[in-house]
């Protein structure tokens, strides 16, 4: 028989295991960040994008829509730190403001690219027959078009509105995501712990939601994170054409496009939100190399 004292040091051999591989896990997390200072550096870049979306209206310096026409294509000053537009607006008030609709389109359509694609792509990849044939194949005739092509041409349909652009570039995205999701799903659906669960009698939706979809997440994560940053640029790109947000709407690719006439006489008014689409970019590419190197067990383990 076991004693009273065995069957409690039964009882807690299991939460104090689990504790010890989450700090054991945390710190192998810390090593790894540490090491990669790049990653460290692109998740300080997302953090201060983020805070400064969020804050706008509490750091801004000026309105972002206040003209002051006496002071149009003002040199950075103390007054104006960046310097103002065409318009006499504030550049770097503009700059901040124009965080929000980069990261709410790019956050949103990254968004609808996941939702539908992941469980194309797992659906593909566990259906390895016509249904697979049949999806891929839509996904290869979408992913032939150029990306910047394509979403004007939905956005030639729906209309140019920020709603709009986040639903083209969605789309666009959905064959990135849904080649992403097949082939991990194509890998475990193979494997043993699958076998067994067909075994049992488990439906093939319980398989794909409990079994193979959680051990493709950190890819999908990773695609995320890099995805983020294409549909960020996608989005400058749209803006520069006059396809997203209306005027008077600060956003970086608007912001682009009404700079480049002035770039010999006031090059701040295009440079500057270069400079925060290059940096923005920068950042979430790095991040995803350190969330890629986090979760991949390769690198943990080295």
């Amino acid at each position: 028989m076991i004693s009273r004292d065995e069957k409690v040091d039964v009882a807690t051999v299991g939460p104090l295991n689990r504790t010890a591989a989450r700090q054991s896990w945390l710190r192998g997390q810390l090593r790894l960040w540490r090491r990669n200072k790049m990653a460290t550096m692109g998740l300080l870049i997302v953090l201060a994008v983020i805070a400064m979306a969020l804050l706008a209206p509490v750091i801004a310096p000026h309105d972002p829509y206040e003209r002051d026409i006496r002071n149009r294509i003002a040199p950075p000053s103390r007054t104006h730190l960046l310097g103002t537009d065409n318009l006499g607006r504030d550049t770097l008030s503009r700059i901040i403001y124009g965080a929000r609709i980069s990261l709410l389109v790019g956050g949103v359509a990254v968004g609808i690219a996941t939702l539908v694609g992941v469980p194309l792509g797992l659906l593909a990849g566990y259906n390895a027959r016509r249904l697979d044939t049949a999806i891929m194949r839509f996904m290869d005739a979408v992913i032939a078009f150029p990306e910047i092509v394509l979403a004007i041409a939905i956005l030639a349909i729906l209309g140019p509105s920020v709603l709009n652009a986040m639903i083209a570039i969605g789309i666009v995205y959905i064959p990135v995501f849904a080649r992403t999701a097949r082939a991990p799903g194509l890998a475990e659906s193979r494997k043993e712990y699958v076998e067994a669960a067909r075994a049992v009698g488990a439906s093939n939706a319980r398989i794909l939601l409990r079994h193979v979809a959680p051990n493709t997440l950190s890819i999908i994560i990773v695609r995320i994170t890099t995805s983020l940053s294409y549909a960020i640029l996608a989005e400058a790109a749209l803006s520069f054409l006059g396809l997203s947000a209306p005027p008077p709407t600060p956003t970086w690719g608007r912001m682009l496009n009404e700079g480049r006439g002035f770039m010999e006489l006031a090059p701040w008014v295009a440079v500057f939100p270069g400079i925060a689409i290059a940096i923005t970019v920068l950042g979430f590419n790095l991040l995803g190399d350190g969330l890629r190197d986090a979760l991949d067990p390769r690198y943990r383990n080295s």
